[in-house]
């Protein structure tokens, strides 16, 4: 699998932040991005070939290249979610996620978008996307069985993605 080589990606101890370049034809492999994965304190993160990150990255991209930058959540969603189902992928909108305290169901907590029932893709198309959303799906990540979440922000002429892991 390979991904465009316009993909910018930021690496930090709180995620990678990945930003799609315009303009870029050619692709390179992600077996190469590997070398970064191993600075200090980001030894847990491994972006693989068949790593369903990479997969909803492409997806996103594809989905952006496609419509463009002005539409609505909802719009993007379920571009994503024929993207995602082309690929014969496990896709939930509007999935009611068990919440835990302490080992205890307590709750249901509603989230947007559910992928192969592991991984949150948390979409937005605002100006700027808020700093509580951050805060807001870490701490949900926390109390549910959800291993990660893909942060999209599609506004603009570049989508600005962030990988979120538990």
């Amino acid at each position: 699998m390979a991904i465009p080589i316009g993909l910018l990606v930021n690496f930090s101890l709180r995620g990678v932040e990945i930003e799609r370049l315009a303009n870029f034809p050619q692709t390179v492999e992600t077996v190469q991005i590997h070398d970064y994965l191993m600075e200090p304190g980001l030894k847990n993160l491994r972006l693989t070939d068949s790593c369903d990150e990479i997969k909803i990255i492409n997806g996103i991209c594809e989905v952006f290249n496609e419509l463009g930058y002005g539409y609505l959540e909802s719009v993007y969603l379920r571009a994503l979610e024929f993207e995602l189902g082309v690929s014969k992928f496990a896709f939930d909108l509007e999935k009611e996620l068990d919440v835990f305290f302490e080992g205890k169901c307590i709750g249901k907590q509603k989230v947007n978008s559910i992928f192969n029932d592991k991984i949150w893709i948390c979409l937005t198309s605002t100006t700027k996307q808020p700093k509580r959303l951050e805060k807001k799906v870490r701490s949900i990540l926390k109390s549910t069985p959800l291993s990660c979440a893909v942060l999209a922000n599609l506004n603009g002429n570049r989508p600005k993605i962030k990988i979120i892991q538990k």
